[in-house]
């Protein structure tokens, strides 16, 4: 089982209310949670500041907007050698997406039981 008490967990999501919700399960297991809103950023002001928060976990919802995709993070991410652990995190079934881009895993999202998410999170 993953320890996550003492890592940096960044959580990158549009939607306020899901990053409420979640963000309420993940402050359960680590202190240092950073809750991002996705507010139209672009790609590399929001990769910009990602790295500046220098987290060990990053989650990243899939849809963040029309044009821009949790996806494009990853990969850009990487692009700019993050080594933090990336895991795809979204409503959307789209875990190769997220394994191609460079993401360490994928969960998905279930609004109705954010409780389910915590025990995916420590595997």
């Amino acid at each position: 089982m993953l320890e996550l008490e003492n890592k940096k967990i960044l959580y990158l999501d549009d939607t306020k209310s899901e990053l409420e919700l979640f963000g309420d399960e993940f402050s359960k297991l680590t202190k240092n949670l950073i809750l991002f809103h996705y507010q139209d950023e672009s790609l590399e002001e929001l990769t910009e500041k990602i790295i500046l928060e220098n987290p060990d976990i990053v989650l990243l919802d899939y849809n963040l907007s029309t044009t821009l995709k949790g996806s494009d993070v990853c990969k850009k991410l990487r692009e700019e050698n993050f080594s933090g652990t990336i895991i795809g995190f979204s409503t959307v079934p789209c875990k190769e997406r997220f394994l191609e881009s460079g993401a360490d895993s994928f969960i998905l999202k279930d609004v109705r039981n954010p409780k389910s998410i915590i025990e995916e999170l420590r595997k």
